[in-house]
């Protein structure tokens, strides 16, 4: 995390711990090596759903966020 981190003298240990603490075991990082590769090998397939999105654009749509 600390190469990553733009301004290192704001990366506080408690920051450092909230972006670690999470994907502590290998197991738990899976995910992340994991989807990435699938999103690459969906590629094809995203861009045909996407091509298609004017089928779609008058349905009306409500996106709802818990802030």
């Amino acid at each position: 995390m600390k190469k990553a981190y733009g301004d290192k003298t704001k990366l506080t240990k408690k920051i450092n711990e909230h972006y670690l603490k999470p994907l502590e075991k290998s197991l738990e990082r899976k995910g992340c090596w994991v989807f990435p590769k699938q999103i690459i090998g969906s590629s094809k397939w995203l861009n045909s759903l996407w091509s298609q999105k004017e089928k779609i654009k008058e349905i009306p749509t409500l996106i709802l966020l818990e802030v």
